[in-house]
């Protein structure tokens, strides 16, 4: 609902629209456009939406390139990065955002941990803020979440 996230200028609710557009407009620059769901549980939304936007870009050549925001032809596999990379942080502040833990492998972590070493130098100051440090006990996401430029929210 109306609870604060670690994105400055979203609340769950908010962050959950942001999500499912965002997922929408990936599945279109693979070339399978979709309109973002509106009914619906946020899992049912949610998942709907990643699952066309996922098959869309088993579709999509890896080595070729597609129209980016704005029209601008970009490397399929720099925007495929983008699938996993959104709904992983997007995941960690829906999770901080209600008081849950995401839950993923340290494998799964590692493999979007570098695909945002090539995503998010490149959009910091528009999608991403500036690193920062996480706490010394920090788990694997959660130095991941630091790289993007989120903090946990205070308990």
């Amino acid at each position: 609902g109306a609870k604060p996230t670690p994105c400055p200028d979203f609340t769950g609710q908010g962050l959950v629209e942001h999500l499912v557009g965002a997922l929408a407009r990936l599945a279109g620059m693979a070339g399978d456009p979709v309109e973002a769901p509106t009914d619906g549980s946020v899992e049912e939304r949610v998942s709907s939406v990643a699952t066309h936007a996922i098959d869309a870009w088993r579709r999509v050549d890896p080595d070729g390139s597609v129209p980016g925001p704005g029209g601008t032809e970009l490397p399929a596999s720099f925007l495929a990065g983008v699938l996993p990379l959104e709904l992983v942080l997007h995941g960690w502040d829906l999770a901080q955002g209600s008081g849950q833990q995401l839950r993923l492998s340290d494998e799964v972590v590692g493999y979007v941990r570098g695909l945002a070493e090539v995503v998010v130098p490149s959009a910091r100051g528009r999608s991403f803020g500036d690193e920062v440090t996480p706490a010394a006990d920090a788990s694997p996401l959660d130095r991941l979440a630091a790289f993007a430029g989120r903090s946990p929210l205070a308990a």
